[in-house]
């Protein structure tokens, strides 16, 4: 009996593996504790994060990652090193051309920058005028680092800068749900919806900027808040706002101290209001307010915050993924650059269009000319710098190729049309030098952007080579009062 027992327990238990996890027994009075899943095995080929695809990733594409490697470099430039103390101290730029680093004018002469030069000598001269600079790119100005380096040199006169006349066109981005530049801050109420020309499924009224923000909430508010060191400098007593004024069905903005409003001065031709100051201010803060039933919405297109100082504004229009074509779509771009009124426009574009799917030199010039003709339109007795795109990796390969073409339709154009000419492309050294910017510490490891002391070097190299040309275009009768070059 008992052997017939054993035998009738032991056909109901499964053999068990030697080495298998066995369940533990059950607790007195407790629930059967289960016993911990087998965990799955994942096989590390085919895994994309860790540590040996990455290593088999380098393997597979050599150049692809052959920018992490480290370098080395002969000892640093006495001259260069002494300009720019805060680069590495490893920093040599023997892939950098700065001997070409210089305004470019072809036949034209001192007559490519003769409307600049005329506003920097007034200044000089009188002490009453305003020089101003409009500056047209994508991302890698809205940020405002290379920019924002470049008005310092022109505005701050302890740097030796000219004076401010203000910080200028500004765009409170974060309404567009996108990144602020770092000397002023943004907040807001209400839904607000971005509008960016360069989405191709956005569809708005564009002005200079390039992107709106859109909101249906009558009383959403938004303020723009000048941070310490542009506060200090440049003063708000004049603002103008670009919104469609002209849409019959768009709410009105009201600026909320109304106390300290002196006049206010809609323009229906140009889209925008202007509103003088009694005293100035380094914050303003503005309200959507319904005036009529059938109003329903407002479009906010960009601020340019002003004063009457005498010295520089340097006003600043960047969007994350710019191209030719996105601004070709802003049918208020003419009208509104009209109204900024620029001694000097800087187009900085080219890098989105070439780093599309297919680039189409013949449309890359037939685009950029129909720009440029439209600036020149807008502003006739303006200056225009074309710059060419530095040098980017497209998928992890060299996109070298696009750009020096790119490079080359700009200069032909700015050629023929009399424009100054600056090639920033050369200048950082060419082909595939956007790797060495990244082994230094200039660029970002996508290989198309750069790190802020890369853009800095940018806002230098090009305030330097500029200030260069108007002392070399200047000549002996007329010497330029400006001010020392950045350090």
């Amino acid at each position: 009996m008992l052997c017939l027992l054993l035998a009738g327990g032991l056909a109901d238990v499964a053999p068990v593996r030697a080495g298998a996890p066995q369940a533990a027994a059950p607790r007195p009075g407790g629930k059967k504790k289960k016993a911990p899943a087998r965990r799955r095995r994942v096989s590390r080929r085919r895994s994309r994060s860790g540590v040996a695809s990455r290593a088999a990733a380098r393997r597979r594409h050599p150049r692809r990652y052959a920018y992490v490697k480290p370098r080395t470099y002969p000892p640093p430039d006495s001259a260069f090193r002494a300009r720019y103390p805060d680069l590495p101290t490893d920093f040599q730029p023997a892939f950098m051309r700065p001997d070409r680093n210089r305004i470019e004018t072809f036949g034209a002469g001192p007559d490519a920058l003769r409307g600049f030069r005329t506003a920097v000598e007034k200044l000089g001269t009188s002490g009453q005028e305003q020089v101003r600079i409009l500056h047209l790119g994508d991302s890698h100005l809205q940020a405002d680092l290379l920019t924002g380096r470049a008005r310092d040199a022109w505005q701050d006169v302890a740097l030796g800068g000219l004076g401010s006349a203000g910080r200028g066109l500004v765009f409170p981005y974060p309404l567009a749900h996108t990144n602020n530049p770092g000397d002023y801050r943004v907040t807001y109420t209400g839904t607000w919806l971005p509008r960016r020309s360069a989405i191709p499924s956005h569809h708005t009224n564009w002005g200079v900027a390039g992107l709106a923000a859109a909101t249906a909430t009558a009383g959403a508010t938004f303020t723009v808040q000048l941070k310490s060191a542009t506060a200090a400098r440049s003063p708000i007593t004049r603002v103008r706002v670009f919104y469609t004024l002209d849409d019959p069905v768009s709410y009105r903005l009201e600026l909320l101290d109304s106390a300290n409003v002196a006049t206010y001065a809609p323009d229906v031709v140009s889209g925008s209001t202007v509103w003088t100051l009694r005293q100035p201010v380094t914050a303003v803060a503005f309200r959507v307010r319904q005036t009529r039933p059938q109003q329903s919405r407002l479009i906010l297109q960009g601020l340019s915050l002003e004063n009457d100082q005498p010295g520089v504004r340097y006003d600043v229009a960047g969007g994350n993924g710019a191209t030719i074509d996105s601004y070709l779509r802003c049918g208020r771009l003419r009208r509104q650059i009209a109204v900024l009124a620029p001694d000097l426009v800087v187009l900085s574009l080219g890098t989105n269009d070439v780093f599309g799917g297919t680039f189409d030199s013949v449309a890359f010039r037939r685009a950029y000319g129909t720009l440029l003709q439209l600036v020149q339109r807008a502003a006739p007795g303006a200056s225009v710098l074309l710059t060419t795109p530095g040098d980017t990796f497209r998928n992890g390969r060299p996109n070298a190729a696009r750009t020096a073409t790119a490079a080359r339709v700009i200069r032909g154009l700015a050629e023929e049309t009399g424009c100054a000419f600056w090639d920033f492309f050369t200048v950082m050294g060419g082909p595939a030098s956007i790797r060495d910017w990244t082994a230094t510490g200039l660029a970002q490891r996508d290989l198309v952007h750069y790190t802020p002391r890369g853009y800095y070097l940018q806002g230098d190299l090009l305030t330097l080579a500029l200030r260069t040309a108007l002392r070399e275009s200047a000549g002996p009768v007329a010497p330029l009062l400006l001010p020392a070059d950045p350090k």
